[in-house]
């Protein structure tokens, strides 16, 4: 695909579509401002960058769309409290602001150039009193890794609807006997292979949540990943309690 076609493609995503395009044509690495087509709310994009991939994983894909009971779910919770256990550049947390108004949003991300455009977000959606920014990395304990970490225990309990994004660290958070003891009612994991407890990393999610009455939804292509083997990857699956 030429990189016009392509630049063309991924304008689609925005109201903004030939401003989006022109400047993914560019190939400099410029910052824009965008609507997501049929949501009222602002996101910040780093042409030049893998923004344009997030986008379209978030907001098109169809992996971050919840399953109906899950949303069900979700859509009952006034106001919403949903934890984003890594925030990147704001814009899964955009997309909680425009599916559920009035949500109140606490963001972890730890590397200073996302954490900058993240508050931009923030800024550019006038939520500052709901919409909250922890610069470092979500944990199961304050610490240092290469960056600070913070204990997001505290802020996940109580929360309705928690996001993992954390590259192989949601191990010790999903195993805190602080999680089972106040879990959310709805968790979107992207499960990854490092730092897994067993050999297929999907299968460990799994374990980790169905004993804590959490029914689990796996899209697509993530349902069609093998639980009953030896499994080297990242996926992503829906996980949700009844009342």
């Amino acid at each position: 695909m030429s990189r016009f076609a392509d630049a063309r493609r991924y304008g689609e995503m925005v109201r903004e579509k030939w401003r989006f395009a022109l400047r993914e044509r560019s190939g400099r690495r410029v910052r824009g401002v965008y609507h997501p087509r049929g949501a009222d709310v602002r996101v910040v994009i780093r042409h030049g960058t893998g923004d344009r991939s997030v986008l379209h994983e978030t907001w098109r894909s169809g992996e971050y769309v919840p399953p109906r009971p899950a949303e069900e779910i979700l859509r009952a919770c006034r106001p919403l409290r949903f934890v984003e256990l890594r925030g990147h550049v704001g814009l899964f947390g955009a997309l909680v602001l425009a599916r559920y108004p009035g949500a109140l949003v606490t963001s972890f991300e730890p590397d200073p150039a996302s954490a900058a455009v993240l508050r931009e977000c923030i800024r550019l959606n006038g939520v500052g009193g709901r919409w909250e920014l922890v610069e470092a990395c979500a944990g199961a304990a304050d610490g240092r890794v290469e960056l600070p970490m913070v204990d997001a225990l505290p802020r996940i309990q109580g929360a309705d609807f928690v996001k993992f994004d954390l590259e192989g660290s949601e191990w010790p958070i999903l195993a805190d006997p602080r999680f089972a003891a106040d879990p959310p009612r709805v968790v979107l994991v992207e499960w990854h292979s490092p730092g897994a407890p067993e050999d297929n990393a999907k299968r460990a999610a799994v374990a980790a949540l169905e004993p804590l009455g959490f029914r689990i939804h796996h899209p697509p292509p993530f349902d069609a990943v093998p639980l009953d083997e030896p499994l080297w990857g990242a996926g992503v699956l829906w996980a949700w309690r009844d009342a």
